[in-house]
C-alpha cells in the first residue's frame, strides 16, 4: 500500500521516471522484509512527492492468516531444494514419478527435507565458475561434462583441444614404444614373431675373400664365385 501527500500540481516525464525508479529500487526491500502486513517500511521523497511504503497483505491466506508468497519443497531422492509459489505448491507436490518394480508411484517432491545419506562428489570442478567465485560440485563425471558442454561451450572446446595435444604421441616416440615391447606382447600385437637368425660371413678358400655377415652366406659366396673367382669351384665355402 502506497500513501502519498503534498504531490506537486504537475509532474514532467523526468520526475515521473524518478518516482518509478525509486519505487522499483525499494521493491526488493518490500519483498524481503519480515514485517506484518500494514507496517511502515520506509518513507521516501522523490521529485517533490512524499511516499510511504507499507508491507502489503499476503495474497494467500489460510484460516485468516497470510501465507508466504513462496515455499521450499524438496526432491524426494536428491534432496535438492526448489522454491515455488505457494499457489503452485499443491500442484508440485502432486507430481508423480513412474511406477517402481512393485507398481507403486511416489511423488517427486516432498514438503519436508528427506533424510538422505551424505553425497559424495568427484574431484573435478568447473574452473570457469570457480573463477567467478562459485564452486560447482558434481556427483558424477557426466554431470561435470554436461555442465561444461551446456554452460561453457567455448572454454570446453579449448580444454578438449589441449587434452588431445597432451595425449598425442610423435611417430618417433611410437616407434620407440614398439621397440620396447616384450616379445610376448609383440607376438600378440603383430602375429608370428620373426625368427632369430644368426648372421655369418662367407669365406673363399681360393682367394681368401671374406664377405660381410649376412643371413644367407651361401648366396653371398655364390655371387662372389660367379663374378670374381670363377676358378674357386667347390673349394669356396661359407665361414
Amino acid at each position: 500500500m502506497v500513501e502519498t501527500a503534498e504531490a506537486p500540481a504537475e509532474l514532467d516525464a523526468v520526475e515521473v521516471q524518478k518516482i518509478l525508479a525509486g519505487i522499483a529500487a525499494k521493491d526488493a526491500q518490500v519483498r524481503a522484509a519480515d514485517a506484518p502486513a500494514g507496517q511502515a517500511l520506509y518513507d521516501q521523497d522523490i521529485g517533490g512527492m512524499k511516499m510511504r511504503r507499507t508491507q502489503p497483505k499476503g495474497l494467500i491466506n489460510y484460516d485468516g492468516k497470510p501465507l508466504p508468497d513462496r515455499v521450499l519443497i524438496y526432491n524426494r531422492y536428491s534432496g535438492a531444494e526448489k522454491r515455488v509459489s505457494t499457489t503452485l505448491m499443491a500442484r508440485k507436490l502432486a507430481i508423480l514419478l513412474p511406477p517402481d518394480e512393485d507398481g507403486v508411484r511416489l511423488t517427486k517432491f516432498v514438503s519436508e527435507k528427506p533424510d538422505l545419506p551424505p553425497k559424495e562428489y568427484i574431484d573435478e570442478t568447473c574452473e570457469v565458475c570457480l573463477g567467478n567465485g562459485v564452486r560447482k560440485r558434481f556427483e558424477r563425471k557426466w554431470d561435470y561434462v554436461g555442465h561444461m558442454e551446456q554452460k561453457h561451450q567455448r572454454e570446453w572446446r579449448v580444454m578438449e583441444a589441449e587434452r588431445s595435444d597432451r595425449e598425442a604421441i610423435s611417430p618417433a616416440a611410437l616407434v620407440q614404444a614398439i621397440a620396447n615391447l616384450s616379445p610376448e606382447v609383440k607376438k600378440q600385437l603383430f602375429g608370428q614373431e620373426k625368427p632369430d637368425v644368426t648372421e655369418k660371413a662367407a669365406h673363399c678358400d681360393t682367394c681368401g675373400w671374406d664377405g660381410k655377415p649376412t643371413a644367407r652366406p651361401d648366396a653371398s659366396l655364390a655371387a662372389h664365385t660367379r663374378l670374381h673367382c670363377p676358378g674357386a669351384g667347390s673349394d669356396a665355402k661359407p665361414a
